[in-house]
């Protein structure tokens, strides 16, 4: 129930509406379906609406008060480009419904908070008109723009942004920007030659992960693997894959090592089904397309190698696994940028992609179970989920009215 200046009024209760389109993997959803879930348990009162195009809803496990937009699904391409899971359908329809479904859901939730994540003006502009509604139609809505620590290398950041107009929806529109990462290691606004009013929204949050007493509380039957490999949604992550199965799995049987390999769910199903075939060869290795009790079985292992998503790094850390990290480099480079960064922290292993073999692979995985990496506690700032929620609560608590020029400093 809206004022008539605007304002959510009480009774309307603090509403969240939160956009993540997802078009490649799930790792913007799985950090988006964490702030929600982490919300609406402290605050009973509290309403969280997600809107998104992902296809794998059934894999998370979201608060049961969690409310849900299905937009059509469509599929990023590792060249970059989008196009509808349909192949019958043409992009530009497709973006069209998911724009207007995308208003039509503001209107009816009448959210006091918006927070959008990954993409300022959405997929392909999609969310322009809403982002314009919201702002003539609803003032008195926080609009908030939440983003990863590293979106890619700088010139193609910059690029993409100024062809969608990115950076003027972001100091036209946006109240804030959420920054899920440290300063200290990769500057957003220096890096990416943000102007001095969207410089002054910035807030550095902290990387976004559940606590590691929360992460590792799922106790399963299994027992448990020395080496986990999981390579995300697995869109790009076959050569990898087949490398470890190829050759590491082997040495890794001989030495009395047990491996658990994660496929992913976007794993090309001609490919899984190869792979998969040669994992069953293989008695000391464990294949599976997902799993839910992943963060319990990078604990228990001793050694977890990985690509280097935003979400596998958080949790590896949290719960102090040593990692060794072979990062994708396109279509973007920021898992590269990510774990070089992190390596120089000490928090893991990385081989250069450019210096990968089947048997460098097999060395460095050997070398790092008899030397694991050691990570310092204060290394990585992981608290971001906790400034996240607090500075939701401050925000949807505030009575006063106020305008979208506000501008916060950086932190």
């Amino acid at each position: 129930m809206t004022t008539q200046d605007g304002m959510i009024s009480p009774q309307g209760g603090n509403r969240l509406f939160a956009y993540c389109h997802e078009g490649m993997g799930v790792g913007h959803l799985r950090r988006t379906i964490t702030i929600c879930n982490r919300l609406l348990r402290e605050d009973p009162a509290m309403r969280c609406h997600v809107a998104t195009g992902s296809p794998y809803l059934s894999l998370f496990d979201p608060h049961p008060a969690l409310g849900w937009c299905k937009l059509p699904t469509i599929t990023k391409h590792t060249d970059g480009s989008y196009c509808p899971t349909n192949a019958g359908l043409r992009l530009s329809p497709v973006i069209s419904v998911r724009s207007r479904l995308l208003q039509l859901a503001v209107q009816k939730f009448e959210p006091n908070i918006v927070l959008i994540d990954k993409a300022p003006v959405g997929v392909c502009g999609e969310l322009k008109p809403t982002l314009n509604w919201i702002k003539q139609h609803r003032p008195a809505t926080r609009l908030v723009f939440g983003m990863r620590d590293i979106e890619d290398e700088a010139t193609a950041t910059i690029a993409q942004w100024s062809t969608l107009d990115a950076e003027f929806s972001l100091a036209s529109h946006y109240d804030e920007i959420w920054v899920y990462g440290m300063r200290d290691l990769y500057d957003v606004g220096e890096s990416y030659q943000l102007s001095t009013t969207v410089r002054r929204k910035l807030r550095y949050m902290g990387y976004i992960c559940r606590p590691a007493e929360e992460l590792a509380a799922q106790a399963t039957s299994d027992e448990p693997a020395d080496v986990v490999v999981t390579v995300g949604g697995g869109t790009d992550g076959g050569v990898l894959l087949d490398m470890f199965l190829s050759h590491t799995a082997d040495r890794l049987q001989s030495q009395g090592y047990r491996s658990l390999v994660v496929a992913g769910p976007d794993l090309e199903s001609g490919l899984c089904q190869s792979l998969s075939q040669k994992a069953s060869r293989n008695p000391s290795v464990r294949w599976v397309r997902s799993d839910r009790h992943l963060p319990t079985r990078l604990r228990d292992a001793k050694l977890v190698v990985s690509m280097g998503g935003y979400n596998t790094l958080c949790e590896a850390v949290s719960l102090r696994c040593s990692l060794l990290v072979i990062p994708r480099v396109a279509p973007r480079f920021e898992q590269y940028i990510r774990a070089k960064l992190w390596g120089a922290r000490g928090a893991l292993d990385m081989i250069d992609p450019v210096a990968l073999t089947a048997n460098e692979l097999t060395q460095r995985v050997m070398q790092r179970l008899l030397d694991p990496i050691r990570v310092e506690a204060n290394a990585i700032d992981l608290n971001g989920l906790e400034r996240v929620c607090e500075r939701i609560r401050e925000l949807t608590g505030s009575e006063r009215k106020r305008t979208h020029e506000t501008a916060v400093p950086v932190q």
